[in-house]
């Protein structure tokens, strides 16, 4: 890949919460220059860095795309307009139209002799994608295949399992289960209210990785060799009933929890298979859900704590 000091980086999606993660650790390794790209106004992106060139772009246009892929020597697409289960599960059409996104990416990353692309696909079961943001990342990843089969691109592609952690979305319904508990734990802390609803029977489970994680991964699959998909995800699984519990102990307290069977849940069980990202590269996810978890629910509890006060 050369020296970073000679790499120009593109992140799509940088406004949002792995993409903001992503972008700051390419300027911490040194890159010649970072590229932030997303379709929300700056104002609304989860992390604004100063040391990289922000751009307000729609990806789905092919001028725009160009824009953004223009003079870049690696390309980091995240942008995608998704969000937790009960969000997937409502905007189906809104997930499959993803692909002409992903396809104007490749594209421009194509026209423009970007020297690696990498695509960040969903965990899913690729015999039984579940919604159309799942169908859509399989189609994507396969277009990726066969971008770099006929036109001697390399293409790299991770599926990004249950990402969590500071700078995330944690309410309006894009949030992911490690952060909506958080959310809920906290406030029944704030308003005194000693209960807590659980999607589903509790017994889903679960690998989540926490977001430094998971852009290490993304790194050294977007530097590594392998041209198939490869599973950035922890290989420690609970239910949900065992995340309440972490949640729970990190904030000192025991809730009373219901049940709701009719809230959309997923698959019932969905994981990380690490074996061919150890074989692959010599790495794994390894930090622990709680480990995670602590500075995750500190930072959503400010968050919370500053919105209410704002609201006196």
């Amino acid at each position: 890949m050369g020296s970073n000091a000679t790499r120009r980086a593109l992140v799509t999606g940088a406004g949002g919460f792995i993409g903001g993660h992503l972008a700051r650790a390419l300027l911490e390794r040194g890159f010649a220059h970072v590229r932030c790209a997303d379709g929300k106004d700056l104002g609304d992106w989860h992390q604004v860095h100063a040391d990289a060139e922000r751009l307000v772009l729609d990806l789905r246009g092919r001028e725009d795309a160009a824009r953004a892929c223009d003079g870049m020597t690696d390309v980091f697409h995240l942008a995608c307009d998704t969000g937790g289960v009960g969000f997937t599960a409502r905007h189906g059409a809104s997930g499959a139209l993803n692909v002409v996104l992903d396809a104007r990416i490749l594209l421009a990353a194509r026209d423009r002799d970007v020297a690696c692309t990498f695509f960040a696909s969903a965990a899913c079961n690729p015999a039984l994608p579940q919604d159309g943001h799942r169908r859509a990342k399989l189609f994507a990843e396969r277009l990726c295949l066969d971008f770099a089969a006929e036109f001697a691109m390399q293409v790299r592609v991770a599926r990004l399992h249950g990402v969590y952690g500071p700078h995330g979305p944690w309410d309006g319904g894009r949030e992911r289960a490690p952060a909506a508990i958080c959310r809920k734990v906290i406030g029944a802390q704030m308003g005194g209210e000693r209960r807590v609803e659980i999607w589903g029977d509790g017994r889903q489970r679960r690998s989540f990785t926490y977001v430094d994680d998971c852009v290490e991964g993304i790194l050294r699959v977007h530097d590594g060799d392998c041209p198939e998909p490869l599973d950035v995800g922890s290989s420690e699984t609970v239910t949900l009933d065992r995340l309440v519990d972490m949640v729970e102990d990190i904030a000192g307290l025991k809730l009373v929890r219901t049940y709701d069977p009719s809230a959309p849940t997923g698959a019932p069980t969905r994981s990380s298979d690490n074996a061919r990202i150890r074989k692959e590269l010599g790495w794994e996810p390894h930090i622990p859900l709680r480990g995670g978890l602590v500075p995750t629910y500190a930072w959503i509890e400010s968050e919370m704590r500053r919105r209410a006060g704002r609201g006196r």
